[in-house]
Formats: C-alpha cells, structure tokens, sequence
C-alpha cells in the first residue's frame, strides 16, 4: 500500500504525519515485507488500515493497545497488531516509522 505512484519498493504509505517504509537488510532483503506479502488480502488490509490510521494522525495521537503497543520502552520499538500478526517498528528522526520485522502469535488455548 502506498500513496505514490512508481515508489521504491521499500516505501509502505506516505501520510499527512510520518513515512512508513520497510526495513532492508545488508543484502537487501526486506523480512517483514516478505512476510506481507504472504497474508490474505483481507489480513494486509488490516494493517494497511492501522498504518493509515497512525501516518496520517496528528503527532502525539494513541492508538489503542490492542492495535499499536510500545514492546520495549527502552529501546522504543512499537508493534502495529493487525490480529494475531505483530509488525515490529521504530520511529527515526524525520518522521519515519521502519517496519523491521513480523511474526504471528500463537493462538490462546483455553487451559480449562
């Protein structure tokens, strides 16, 4: 998903507040783009909504927990969770946010 025409293949959506662009790797390997374009259309649409939500919001705007979370307030990295998928990113300096990596979750087993 992306706003502009003819972009270089690892920007991911221009918004009115940050650029969102895939991580790339030493040897030129995006992981977490690779592992996009895997899902189900109706699975990128979720996180293309969540990231739409995030770039074109104001600075400073929350989204809730179960869509966006800080995973390690130390080292800043977020996780934008489209269901049971989790996209792990940070935010640099000139409003960029890099989505470096993705995995899914287990399912919750009910241990009743």
């Amino acid at each position: 998903m992306s706003t502009i025409k003819e972009d270089p293949d690892y920007l991911f959506y221009v918004g009115f507040t940050f650029t969102v662009e895939w991580y790339r790797n030493p040897t030129g390997r995006m992981p977490a783009k690779t592992y996009y374009e895997e899902l189900s259309e109706e699975e990128q649409k979720r996180l293309d909504d969540l990231v739409a939500r995030l770039a074109d919001s104001p600075i400073g705007t929350r989204l809730p927990k179960s869509m966006y979370n800080e995973e390690d307030s130390h080292h800043k990295i977020y996780a934008f969770k489209p269901k049971n998928h989790r996209f792990f990113n940070f935010m640099t300096i000139g409003r960029k946010i890099i989505i470096v990596n993705a995995f899914i979750t287990r399912a919750r087993r009910n241990l009743l």
